[in-house]
């Protein structure tokens, strides 16, 4: 495993949830099978995923928060892991452009649903996306939201109540 130094303050993210495990185990899997040269985490929190996704040799990792305070410590923390100029912190996703290998989104379940089409359109084709957050009651509620659009389920880590899905783009017939 990676060392990652985190001062979570008043940001959620200290690798302690179920939902962050759950993230971070799919994303070391991510960054073994696939090659991901940039990526996007949205609801970065305390920057625990995108310097994550860094000192898994992601080049070019974006991270946002719609909260400020989540944003000083997401930044403070990738400067703690000497990442910082891998991982750039915004405040509003309109303001990322681009398209990315990867795109983690650990939330909670309405708003995984809210923005399943956003999240959707940041994603290049055979990209992985990879959502958490969510509890299993909502499970079946959330596959079918990225289902719509055309994504299937490619992984998924479960520590009851909380489950990781790791979505990808169904091919085209």
């Amino acid at each position: 495993r990676i060392p990652i130094i985190i001062d979570p303050g008043m940001a959620f993210g200290t690798g302690q949830h179920a939902s962050t495990r759950g993230c971070l185990e799919q994303l070391e899997r991510a960054a073994v099978d696939h090659r991901i040269t940039r990526a996007l985490d949205v609801g970065t929190g305390s920057g625990i995923l995108a310097i994550a996704l860094a000192k898994l040799g992601v080049h070019d990792i974006w991270a946002v928060d719609t909260d400020p305070t989540a944003c000083a410590v997401a930044t403070t923390n990738a400067a703690a892991n000497d990442v910082a100029t891998r991982v750039h912190v915004l405040s509003d996703l309109a303001e990322i452009t681009g398209s990315f290998d990867l795109v983690v989104a650990n939330l909670y379940a309405d708003l995984l649903e809210a923005l399943a089409s956003r999240l959707a359109e940041r994603l290049r084709t055979a990209g992985t996306l990879i959502v958490s957050g969510l509890l299993l009651v909502d499970e079946v509620r959330i596959q079918a939201a990225y289902e719509k659009l055309k994504f299937a389920v490619g992984g998924r880590h479960v520590e009851e109540p909380w489950v990781t899905l790791v979505l990808r783009q169904r091919a085209q017939p």
